[in-house]
């Protein structure tokens, strides 16, 4: 593998999605999952906590601005598609399908708060992110990004779905 070009690489890589972790993932995501358990299980409280109180409180802990929140008091399951995507990595068995999920996710949180009619950034795409999260109630969220990290590798390193897992972890 270190002999390889880049074009080959991103062939095997992607090769191993379809090939290589439908043989092997029951093996290895028990290694991650294991872990990082005490990761999980805090982010789990922390989750448990934030759910018990309005939306408008949950945005206010991730630091979003009251204009997102407005947007989200108005339609209260906008963001949830977002956490959907989320908690659907927990469904798949390969890093890029896993990262597809959260692009997709990025996507829906980008699209959504394009609505609420202001420009924005990092600032505000970050605390619907971790609302996302928190609302996806995945629980093994450490875990899952560690297995995409691993085993993705510099294929996106320059992508947007670089970026958006960036955002993300």
């Amino acid at each position: 593998l270190a002999n390889m070009n880049q074009r080959m690489l991103d062939i095997v890589l992607r090769a191993s999605d379809s090939v290589l972790f439908p043989k092997v993932y029951d093996l290895v995501f028990p290694l991650f999952q294991k872990k990082h358990k005490p990761d999980d299980v805090k982010l789990a409280k922390f989750g448990e906590l934030v759910r018990e109180h309005p939306i408008q409180v949950q945005f206010d802990m991730f630091g979003a601005s009251s204009k997102f929140c407005a947007a989200a008091a108005v339609e209260p399951t906008a963001y949830l598609a977002c956490a959907s995507d989320v908690n659907d990595m927990s469904r798949c068995i390969s890093p890029a399908q896993k990262l597809a999920c959260l692009v997709s996710a990025c996507r829906i949180a980008e699209e959504q708060i394009a609505r609420a009619g202001k420009a924005y950034g990092a600032d505000e795409l970050l605390p619907v992110l971790c609302y996302a999260i928190v609302q996806s109630q995945l629980t093994d969220v450490h875990a899952q990004f560690a297995f995409i990290d691993e085993f993705v590798g510099d294929t996106v390193s320059q992508s947007y779905d670089a970026c958006m897992f960036t955002h993300f972890t």
